[in-house]
This record gives C-alpha cells, structure tokens and sequence, in this order.
C-alpha cells in the first residue's frame, strides 16, 4: 500500500496562489505604465484622471500581494523548499517575498503622495470645469444679444415698408399653407400692426423676451456648475480616502512582512 504525502494538496494551493497573484500584480503594473503614457504633467486635468483611475484599480494590485503574501505564509508553514531540488533553503528566502515587499511598499508611498495630489488637482479641474461652463454661457449670451437684434432690424424694416405687410397677407392667401405657418404669420402681422400703431411695444416685448432668455441661460449656468461642484467634491472624498485606504493596506502588508522576516 503506497502512501500518500498528506502535505502536496496545501503545497500545490501555496503554488496557486503565488502564480494567480504574481500575474495579477504584473498585469496591474503593465496596467499603470499603459495609463501613465503619454505623460501630461503639467496639465492638472490629466493629472486628476490619472490619479482617479490609478486608485481606482489599486485594489487589484492589492489583492495580487495579498495572494503571494499567502501563498509564500503557506508555504513557510508547510517548510516547502523555495526551489525544487534545493531542500536546504528555506520557504522564507524565496527571493519573490523581498521582491514583493518592495513592491508593496513602493505602491503604498505612491498611493500615499497621489490622494492628496487628487485633491490639489480636483480643485483645479473643478475651477477649468467651472470656466468653461461659463464661457459657453457668455457665447449664448451673446449669440442671444445678435438674434434679437437682427429680429429688431427686420421689424424695423418691415414697418418702414407697408409694401411688406401686404406681402404677408398674400402669403396668408396662398393654398395649400400649412397651419403651422399660418398660425406663425397671422401672429406676426398682428404683432407688426401693433408695432406700427405704438412703436414702445417693441422695445418693451423685446426687452421681456431678452429678460426670460437671459434668466433661463443662467438658470442652466448655475446648475451646471452645482452639478459639476458636486461631481468633484464627490471625487476628492472617494479617491482621496480610497487612496489613502490604500497606501495603508500596502505600507501594512510591507511592514509585517519584513517583521516576520526579521523574525527568523
């Protein structure tokens, strides 16, 4: 009856778990040098994407340690030599613990600088966002301004010219107009004699229609710049505690690893 090795289940798991998370971190590092090129950093708004998708996948990283850390506790445990052949050298030497505590700990300082850049640079894009905002309102505003005048102009020349007023009524006449445009060109000749008998009407409804438009453009204006004022109040809190989350979890799986190494 050939006996069985009641250890080579725990040792082909600790395997496992050093190749799962080994690729896991290599992928998520090849991952972070994609993201990072090409750089822009002077430019705060790529810098706040940056460090918004590089904390958002710091738990993958993360877990990718924490599954070599495992794998390498289990194998330590089990007094599986690090290399095959090689019994004399021990689980603990294996040189991918040094490796990936310098990782970890090289990740848990960069997590650690980039919250607080988040912030800074959150402020900034919150600000680029805000100017922006309201340029375009400064260009409907003024795209306002041009239509009103060119439709002051054109009222303008009509009533200098009763021949135009008798154009709308053949207009009127035609078969075949559509309601739309009927209804649209009985309001204008109505308002156009109005405007002939009391020439002040036009300079009032004009000023009521500008009063309306400009409350409205602002009221969207003020809006936007809620919505984007909350969008990244949002991301400071999320992204700048995650990170800091984070560069904890690194910095604390660094520094129990090297404590357990000093141990032996």
């Amino acid at each position: 009856m050939v006996a069985t090795r009641p250890n080579a289940n725990p040792i082909a798991i600790s395997l496992a778990l050093k190749v799962v998370g080994a690729v896991l971190l290599t992928a998520s590092l090849l991952d972070y040098v994609v993201l990072f090129l090409p750089p822009q950093l002077k430019d705060a708004q790529w810098r706040f994407q940056f460090t918004t998708q590089l904390i958002d996948r710091g738990i993958v990283p993360l877990i990718g340690i924490s599954l070599i850390m495992l794998g390498l506790w289990m194998a330590a445990a089990l007094g599986e030599p690090s290399e095959p052949g090689r019994a004399n050298r021990p689980a603990s030497a294996d040189p991918l613990k040094p490796i990936t505590m310098a990782i970890a700990g090289f990740l848990g300082f960069l997590f650690l600088m980039m919250s607080p850049l988040h912030i800074v640079d959150a402020g900034k894009a919150s600000a680029a966002a805000t100017r922006q905002v309201n340029n375009q309102t400064s260009q409907v505003e003024q795209q306002l301004e041009f239509r009103l005048q060119q439709e002051r102009a054109q009222i303008d020349a009509i009533l200098a010219n009763p021949e135009q007023l008798k154009q709308l009524d053949l207009a009127l006449q035609q078969p075949g107009l559509p309601a739309e445009e009927k209804q649209r060109i009985q309001t204008l000749k109505k308002d156009l004699e109005r405007f002939q008998g009391n020439p002040a009407a036009l300079g009032k409804q004009q000023e009521q229609a500008r009063t309306l438009a400009l409350d409205e453009i602002r009221k969207r204006n003020q809006t936007e710049r809620g919505r984007i004022s909350t969008e990244f109040n949002k991301s400071r809190a999320r992204i700048g505690l995650s990170g800091l989350l984070i560069s904890a979890a690194y910095l604390l799986i660094c520094w129990m690893g090297f404590q357990t190494s000093g141990r032996r």
